[in-house]
């Protein structure tokens, strides 16, 4: 485990991240944050709520645009509000509120999604099993782990090479995080998609992870495989409950 500098990403890396500074509405979030995700690999990225982990997510995908450093997605630059090149390129970035259109039925929500790589939508289902006989219900009437569920099954059918959930766990019960933490462990294992996940529940992520990374007060605090990081459990669920009762003046967070 380590909190220093990683050296130069290889070419091979899907996602190559360093010295990273980003925020906005004129505030620096996160300071000096490196991040590597190679081929087929799942990166949980930990963090007490506030501590810039939704920043950096929204920084890759070309979102907000990065105050200082570098980002590499499959050895390119993102471009800066133009989130449409990236996932060109190959990447799938699902929010934490989702984005799912909530008029149109689950079926509709896929083949919407698979319109660019022409994918056949009927093979996610193999993966999410429980979507199909939801297949003309709006996907405003799912509940929230069905529509988990869809905003996963959307994002696999454009074929990405590196998948960012933020927040898969939000409003969900315990049960329904099991289940698609092992349907994010089987994808990344039989598709060799690339993850990057944003997950509060500590435990479970680093059960599927292959590393991890720990983010506290926008800085990076601890970086190792998952089972090096998970020796340390019990020091980072105690900076979730100091986070929490300690917002620092001039520390907004950004939600994750």
């Amino acid at each position: 485990m380590t909190t220093a500098t990683e050296p130069a990403a290889a070419s091979a890396d899907v996602l190559s991240v360093r010295q990273l500074h980003a925020g906005h509405g004129g505030l620096t979030v996160v300071r000096d944050v490196d991040l590597t995700v190679r081929p087929g690999e799942i990166v949980a990225l930990l963090g007490p709520n506030g501590a810039g982990k939704t920043t950096i997510l929204k920084t890759i995908a070309g979102l907000l645009p990065a105050i200082q450093g570098k980002i590499l997605v499959m050895g390119e630059r993102p471009s800066v509000r133009r989130p449409h090149l990236a996932a060109r390129r190959g990447l799938a970035y699902i929010p934490d509120d989702r984005c799912l259109f909530a008029s149109l039925t689950t079926l509709q929500n896929l083949r919407l999604a698979a319109r660019r790589t022409r994918s056949d939508v009927d093979s996610v289902f193999a993966y999410l099993p429980e979507l199909e006989p939801l297949a003309k219900r709006e996907a405003g009437l799912l509940s929230g782990g069905e529509q988990q569920m869809l905003a996963i099954a959307r994002a696999l059918v454009q074929k990405p090479k590196l998948l960012m959930i933020d927040e898969m766990s939000m409003g969900l019960a315990p049960v329904i995080v099991e289940r698609l933490l092992a349907v994010t462990r089987q994808v990344a294992d039989e598709l060799k998609i690339s993850v990057l996940i944003v997950e509060q529940h500590v435990r479970l992520a680093l059960g599927i992870a292959d590393s991890a990374y720990v983010i506290s007060h926008g800085t990076q605090t601890m970086h190792g495989s998952a089972q090096e990081v998970a020796g340390q459990i019990e020091a980072i669920e105690a900076s979730y409950l100091g986070d929490a009762n300690d917002r620092r003046p001039g520390n907004p967070g950004d939600g994750g």
